[in-house]
């Protein structure tokens, strides 16, 4: 029953966010956030960059309620490296941190259902 709850206010939650997101138009260097939501497979945010003194992005992905995966990574915008990637089953939600990274850098999630959403930050909390 818990699993259920949880699984309802996630969905609740993605359809509230596909609702309202917007991608904030900022230079790269003065971004915190870049945002995207999936309406047909996939979606960019826009770029941020690593800033000094802590040189990471956090990073976090939600698989949406379309009952679909969705696979994600994280690019490196000025040499098209990928720095981090991963998939996410169905129903899943998952954040970490990426660290000693010093250029600009954009989320990527490709083969998500729809309603699938994710954002860098870099944001000490």
């Amino acid at each position: 029953m818990r699993k259920l709850f949880k699984t309802l206010v996630r969905c609740a939650g993605a359809a509230a966010l596909a609702a309202s997101v917007s991608v904030v138009a900022a230079s790269p260097a003065s971004a915190t956030t870049a945002r995207c939501t999936v309406v047909t497979n996939h979606c960019e945010t826009a770029i941020l960059k690593a800033t000094y003194p802590l040189w990471f992005i956090d990073w976090e992905v939600d698989s949406g309620a379309s009952g679909y995966g969705c696979s994600w990574r994280v690019r490196d915008t000025d040499n098209q490296n990928i720095v981090g990637s991963g998939r996410l089953g169905a129903f899943r939600h998952h954040s970490g941190r990426i660290t000693g990274l010093y250029g600009y850098y954009r989320l990527e999630l490709f083969n998500c259902g729809t309603s699938a959403f994710g954002w860098l930050d870099d944001q000490w909390v």
